[in-house]
């Protein structure tokens, strides 16, 4: 069982617990190769997401070398009006849909459709490898079934895109990119595999945050920063499509090891709130919960924004706000967005509460000192109504299970 998706594939091994006759792997049907040769191959809902039709040819060779002699390919998937415009099918903005795929298939792929169900909708294919002795016969016609109506509907957000009578899929592609009304902000700490137990909350085993991003990556999420949500809140205007913003707090020697090359790896950008009056130090603040750990030292910090990275600040010595008086919460603003706009050669706009310990005249003063954003640690999704300088976040959980990380996107 294939699919490019780890959450798909995850959900098959739980529905198949237990039957050790099937195997999982994650592949991409463009680039990959097929792993064996099969007597079948079961292919559903998927060619149409292909670049065109050069890749679609180049995968069927693939499958029709994949399978036995006297092998099958069985295939389901809808009918889209870009391949006949004069009657019923999908308007989606692809390629092409089930004629042409089926044709395809059978041409480049060296293979015989053998039997064809059709509905005004879909089509079900049965594509066979012939055999040596098959290929001295005349090929009988192919069986085909059709149904001259929809047996069941699909469900109502693809029921949309259905056109009855037919059409063009440039007039009736009506698959805008969704907008992102709500946005997930995640927060993370460490990205690291080991270090004091009591930290463990915070701390995010590389190999689960790998699985997140390629979570992300196959679910649409497309990587903003803070300062895009800012203007977005600015003209309540929300940004196009599946938008996720990634920050990190304390700004850890292992955000440039290890999690920065996996973001730029799964095209994401990130946001990192820096003690100013800490950089090339360690996080004295965490000592009570065990071992010290380094954080980034200048030379990073700057390499990092060079690289794309939003760089903000977690005030000059991560105090609790609320403790201090006024004065001493605008030093702290102030005093790291002054050094940090300095040592970048650039102003720094946005926040973030040490602890998330922020009320109103904390967060006032925290604009009175330049910054335009500030991220608390108050749970949930910010929306475009909320005050810029006290946006909620998710927090990722190092103690939590990749089921709970999906959840909470859309907590």
């Amino acid at each position: 069982a294939a699919d490019i998706s780890e959450i798909a594939l995850r959900r098959a091994r739980e529905r198949c617990a237990g039957r050790d006759n099937v195997a999982f792997v994650r592949m991409d049907l463009e680039a990959d190769p097929i792993p064996g040769r099969f007597d079948l191959i079961t292919c559903s809902e998927v060619l149409y997401y292909l670049e065109g039709l050069d890749s679609l040819r180049a995968l069927a060779g693939r499958i029709g070398d994949a399978l036995e002699p006297g092998g099958a390919l069985l295939m389901a998937h809808a009918n889209l009006i870009v391949d006949e415009p004069d009657k019923p099918g999908f308007a989606w903005p692809a390629p092409f849909g089930a004629k042409v795929i089926g044709e395809t298939m059978a041409s480049a792929g060296g293979l015989r459709l053998e039997r064809e169900l059709r509905t005004p909708l879909y089509r079900v294919q049965l594509l066979r490898r012939d055999t040596e002795d098959a290929r001295l016969r005349p090929a009988p016609p192919p069986v085909v079934v059709e149904i001259d109506h929809q047996p069941e509907l699909p469900r109502p957000e693809a029921a949309e895109a259905i056109r009855w009578s037919g059409g063009t899929a440039e007039r009736t592609a009506a698959l805008q990119p969704a907008s992102t009304e709500r946005l997930p902000i995640l927060m993370y700490h460490r990205v690291a595999a080991s270090g004091p137990p009591l930290t463990a909350r915070w701390r995010i085993d590389p190999g689960a945050f790998e699985e997140q991003l390629a979570y992300l990556r196959d679910a649409g999420y497309r990587g903003v920063s803070l300062a895009d949500w800012e203007e977005a809140l600015r003209d309540r205007r929300p940004p196009s499509g599946r938008a996720v913003c990634l920050t990190f707090d304390d700004g850890f020697a292992d955000f440039a090891e290890t999690a920065w090359p996996l973001l730029r790896r799964f095209g994401f950008t990130a946001s990192a709130f820096i003690v100013s009056g800490a950089v090339g130090g360690t996080d004295h603040w965490n000592r009570r919960l065990g071992d010290e750990v380094p954080l980034l030292d200048w030379d990073q910090v700057r390499e990092l924004a060079a690289e794309g990275v939003e760089i903000g600040s977690h005030t000059h010595t991560h105090p609790h706000l609320t403790g201090l008086d006024p004065a001493a919460v605008a030093d702290e603003a102030a005093r790291s967005r002054a050094e940090l706009g300095e040592r970048l050669g650039r102003p720094v706009s946005a926040f973030a509460y040490p602890y998330g310990d922020v009320d109103e005249a904390v967060s006032r003063l925290t604009g009175a000192s330049g910054y335009r954003v500030g991220v608390t640690c108050r749970p949930g999704r910010s929306g475009l109504r909320d005050d810029p300088l006290m946006l909620p976040r998710i927090e990722v959980n190092g103690l939590s299970g990749f089921a709970e990380f999906v959840a909470s996107l859309s907590a």
